[in-house]
């Protein structure tokens, strides 16, 4: 018999890739959600606001799926972020209470949901799950970051309530890219970087908000894809919160570097100090993945950057 499973936010970055790499399993009978726009699939998607419990509830009775993947969420870039925060966080904090919540009540065995690294202070040193209590997030994403913890500490309360029946996977992911991603519009460093060098002209300027300094652990989507993929076979019986990320950190000009090396085209980077860039946020150690699970980053930085501008110069014409 196959597993039902349900991915929220289908059709956004993260939850695109994981409906299609799940959906390519046999054994997995995959369903999804999506709010703002729709794709072409074989698979089952239902639209629906996950802020309205009578959406929630109606997707649970509906579906009845043993496995649920939450990656819908209100998301933005950094500026953008900023200007409407109290929205982002209200909508985050309401959808995240339904799904966790109703996952106990309608039996949902296993739960994964997509916290991220933002939960720990901004620094340049490299952290592990038991960390994240060191001092409190003050940094620009403080909001959201409030919001991943609301939503880790619910996931603790709801798996105690439902006696371990329902148990959650907690994934602090570090910055994902691959493809799908936010390639329009900015807000995504990496992909907008690749969007704009791909488009670029020999002798063009590349910007970068800030200084350029701050440092970014980043992560290749197949990476994280093989995670959840690993987690949901070892069928664990009790709840846990792992760090899922590469494992060390690179600064946003030497990304911006990269990419523009993997172009092959001469452009210049020019930092705009006038504005502030996003703050630093630390590596991820990634030891409990690895002994527990196996789980270790496979895809180099190179190599997954190249992978996805090869990906968006292939596909920037449906994006």
């Amino acid at each position: 018999m196959k597993t039902r499973m349900l991915v929220t936010g289908a059709s956004g970055f993260i939850g695109r890739n994981l409906f299609e790499y799940f959906s390519q399993k046999e054994e997995v009978e995959v369903f999804g959600t999506y709010r703002t726009r729709s794709f072409p699939t074989l698979g089952h998607l239902y639209y629906g606001n996950l802020v309205r419990e009578d959406v929630v509830r109606m997707l649970l009775k509906e579906v009845k799926p043993q496995v649920l993947i939450h990656a819908a969420a209100a998301t933005a870039g950094f500026q953008d972020f900023k200007q409407i925060e109290t929205a982002f966080i209200h909508d985050n904090i309401i959808m995240n209470t339904h799904v966790i919540a109703l996952a106990a009540e309608y039996g949902v065995e296993h739960v994964v949901l997509l916290s991220c690294s933002l939960v720990y202070p901004s620094m340049d040193v490299c952290v592990a799950e038991c960390d994240d209590a060191l001092k409190p997030v003050e940094h620009p994403y403080a909001g959201g970051a409030k919001v991943k913890r609301i939503m880790e500490d619910l996931a603790w309360q709801y798996a105690h309530l439902s006696g371990g029946r329902t148990v959650y996977t907690m994934v602090r992911h570090s910055n994902i890219y691959g493809p799908y991603d936010k390639f329009k519009g900015g807000g995504h460093l990496i992909a907008g970087k690749i969007a704009e060098v791909a488009n670029a002209k020999i002798g063009d300027t590349v910007s970068v908000r800030g200084p350029g300094t701050e440092l970014r652990d980043v992560l290749h989507i197949d990476d994280l894809l093989h995670f959840v993929d690993i987690a949901l076979l070892k069928d664990m019986l009790r709840t846990y919160v792992w760090n899922v990320g590469y494992g060390r950190s690179f600064s946003v000009n030497d990304i911006v570097r990269m990419i523009i090396s993997l172009s092959g085209k001469q452009l210049i980077i020019c930092n705009d100090t006038s504005v502030s860039g996003a703050p630093t946020q630390p590596a991820l150690n990634c030891t409990k993945a690895k002994q527990k699970l196996g789980w270790e980053p496979k895809v180099s930085i190179l190599q997954g950057l190249g992978m996805t501008m090869d990906w968006y110069k292939a596909n920037k014409h449906i994006l």
